[in-house]
């Protein structure tokens, strides 16, 4: 494995937690502009997904939203957890994504509120359809 590469979005140089994501059609906020719908593992594939609805107005996410999806390839030493006193309402926003460099190997860190995951990844790839990226 290898530094992660990025499509769809610019990479970022540090490891702060992310929710906004700069795109060729400008920022996309998946934290305040968008709702968690899925979390899926390919495991053939090694691929995790996180799909959720956006939309440029908040108050418009149920109704006007838009598919974006962060995909992340080459999945590595997965790990997803569940808060004890897990609720589904505290885990349909994007917390913050981090992404450290250890030794040349891209390590990926997810908070979901309520769920959190921990991953080794190759790539990272938002699919945003609206954009003709998806």
């Amino acid at each position: 494995m290898v530094t992660a590469s990025f499509s769809g979005l610019a990479s970022w140089p540090d490891d702060q937690p992310r929710v906004e994501f700069s795109t060729p059609r400008g920022i996309l906020d998946l934290h305040n502009n968008a709702k968690i719908e899925r979390v899926d593992f390919a495991p053939g594939s090694a691929v995790l997904s996180i799909a959720f609805r956006y939309a440029e107005n908040w108050r418009e996410v149920d109704t006007k939203g838009r598919p974006v999806v962060l995909e992340f390839r080459g999945v590595r030493h997965l790990r997803m957890q569940q808060a004890a006193d897990y609720d589904p309402r505290a885990a349909d926003s994007l917390e913050g994504v981090v992404h450290r460099t250890e030794n040349g190997v891209s390590r990926f860190e997810v908070d979901m509120g309520d769920i959190t995951c921990s991953l080794l990844a190759e790539a990272l790839v938002l699919h945003d359809d609206a954009a003709g990226t998806g």
